[in-house]
């Protein structure tokens, strides 16, 4: 049974014009059989497609392609759990697309850093953001996963400035990011690098005590034995007082200072093959 393209009425196998609308069937009407083969036809085509494309996007196989079944004793050998390959689909394939690599950096994995400007505590406050890059490229089973020099960034979790006589400065910085080739940021999580000033409770301890003297002579000159024990006492008074007024060093970290910590967590880096 023939059907009339334009209208959809029935028509004989030799008719010229539609009995229905009217209008020529010079291209010929195409049989229902025939219309249906060629939607199983193209049904089939999209379904190879899709099958095609969902064994190769599951394909996320470890350290390379994935071995036959004579080659799985040499594949275990090779492969990395912290080396992921993905080949691209079919229709990936046929625009040319490259496999993606995916390089995990574990947790516990040493990070060599480089200020790229200084943080002083005389002036940072908690808040205050600094960066810094890699001078050691982290590699995952031979492959570079972070190249040296790649920037990061974090912000001061603690800053304290030198107190009187007890408190020290102190800073604790910690790394929240860094910044791919492509421009792409990354949340990182590290361990905190805290520092401490030196202590200066000689140098005080020196100021208290050449004070007491200067104290004691200056009692002695204006009043005898009595004199000398009561500017002794003031002398100490003022020794300790010059101390707890006058802070003592500041924290400096220059522009250039290398610092050490390790991740806390894993970081994924996807590149192209």
């Amino acid at each position: 049974m023939n059907y009339c393209p334009h209208c959809g009425a029935s028509i004989g196998g030799t008719a010229a014009f539609c009995s229905g609308c009217g209008k020529s069937l010079s291209a010929a009407a195409k049989p229902v059989h025939l219309v249906a083969a060629g939607v199983v036809a193209l049904s089939l085509l999209v379904g190879i497609l899709w099958a095609t494309m969902g064994s190769n996007s599951a394909d996320r196989r470890r350290g390379g392609p994935v071995a036959s079944a004579d080659e799985v004793e040499t594949a275990a050998d090779v492969a990395s759990p912290d080396v992921v390959v993905e080949e691209p689909g079919f229709v990936g394939k046929l625009l040319g697309q490259k496999p993606r690599v995916f390089l995990t950096i574990g947790d516990g994995e040493p990070l060599a850093l480089e200020l790229t400007s200084a943080i002083s505590t005389e002036t940072a406050t908690s808040g205050d953001t600094f960066t810094a890059t890699l001078v050691k490229a982290i590699l995952v089973d031979d492959r570079e996963a972070l190249p040296r020099g790649t920037e990061l960034s974090g912000h001061i979790a603690h800053a304290q400035r030198s107190d009187k006589v007890k408190g020290r400065a102190a800073l604790t910085l910690e790394l929240d990011r860094l910044v791919l080739g492509d421009g792409e940021e990354l949340l990182i999580e590290a361990e905190p690098m805290r520092f401490e000033a030196q202590s200066t409770t000689k140098k005080d301890a020196t100021k208290i005590g050449g004070a007491a003297g200067a104290g004691a002579l200056i009692g002695a000159i204006f009043g005898g034995k009595k004199g000398a024990a009561i500017g002794a006492g003031v002398g100490a008074g003022a020794g300790t007082g010059v101390v707890l007024s006058t802070r003592g060093d500041e924290l400096v970290l220059p522009e250039g200072t290398q610092l050490k910590t390790n991740l806390t967590t894993t970081l994924t880096v996807e590149q192209m093959e």
